[in-house]
């Protein structure tokens, strides 16, 4: 039996908000997202925050903010750089400089940089400075604005990169890593937003009949069995809410599940061995 993952898209369509865009810019204009989330980084801005990075392991902080500027400067969409940038300043104790360009880090792309932002090692210490209410706030303003407009934006499951490989035949439970995460693209400015940061393990999602929230679905594993028997492994169902950025506690799926729908109304099947709480 082959996995059936379902995603009824019930009454998702609505009329155009007044004055949006009939056709797409030219180009990308300003505003808040991302330009193309899909293209790699600049080769040339890899190098530098690679060579950066060898200069933050020996401590040179300053060589080190200079190579990570320079690959900034080389692909403005290449964030990683900053946030090395915020760690160096950590590290130096230099708060308010760190506080400086995490900020602008969450504004300039809220996912998937701020859960960097909360589990990032070398900034751990911002956690428990006088700092963090500042960086909590910015956090709020900026996931505002990052689920601000979306109404009439096209939502998909898009891919990063390659996805893991799965060997096509034997028996055996494998890691499920499709690198997909969940999208918006925003016709009025031709910009994109990533709006999950699940490591790459959305499968699915669907979008309330009020469009106001999505509901999606991540796995863990894919587990192949004798014959043609094929389940997946640690799905959970997850929702967000679209304007605030705010997502509900994920509902854990206990067991196999060979099947799961989901509807705009919120209502979900799932075949399979337990629902946890059951």
């Amino acid at each position: 039996m082959m996995i059936a993952l379902v995603a009824i898209l019930v009454a998702q369509a609505a009329p155009p908000a007044a004055g949006a865009a009939s056709c797409l810019p030219a180009a990308p204009t300003p505003g808040v997202g991302t330009v193309d989330p899909f293209r790699p980084p600049a080769p040339t801005a890899t190098q530098l925050n690679a060579e950066g990075k060898t200069f933050y392991r020996q401590g040179k902080w300053d060589d080190a903010r200079a190579k990570y500027r320079a690959a900034e400067a080389a692909d403005a969409e290449f964030l990683a750089p900053r946030l090395n940038v915020a760690c160096s300043f950590v590290r130096q104790e230099r708060f308010s400089e760190a506080t400086a360009e995490v900020k602008t880090l969450l504004a300039r792309a809220y996912v998937p940089w701020a859960r960097e932002v909360l589990e990032a090692a070398d900034l751990g210490a911002l956690k428990v400075h006088t700092v963090m209410p500042q960086i909590r706030a910015a956090m709020t303003e900026a996931a505002a604005a990052w689920g601000a407009g979306l109404d009439d934006a096209v939502l998909f499951v898009g891919r990063a990169r390659a996805p893991l490989r799965i060997p096509e035949q034997g028996e055996g439970a494998f890691i499920l890593n499709p690198h997909q995460e969940v999208y918006a693209f925003i016709p009025e400015t031709g910009r994109f937003r990533q709006l999950t940061a699940e490591d790459g393990r959305v499968l699915a999602f669907v979008r309330s009949k009020d469009r106001r929230r999505i509901t999606y679905a991540t796995a863990d594993k894919l587990v192949r069995g004798p014959g043609t028997s094929v389940v997946l492994r640690g799905v959970s169902l997850h929702e967000l809410t679209l304007a605030t950025m705010t997502a509900a506690q994920p509902l854990a799926i206990e067991g196999d599940v060979r099947r799961l729908e989901m509807t705009a109304s919120g209502a979900f099947a799932i075949q399979g061995d337990k629902l946890a709480g059951d």
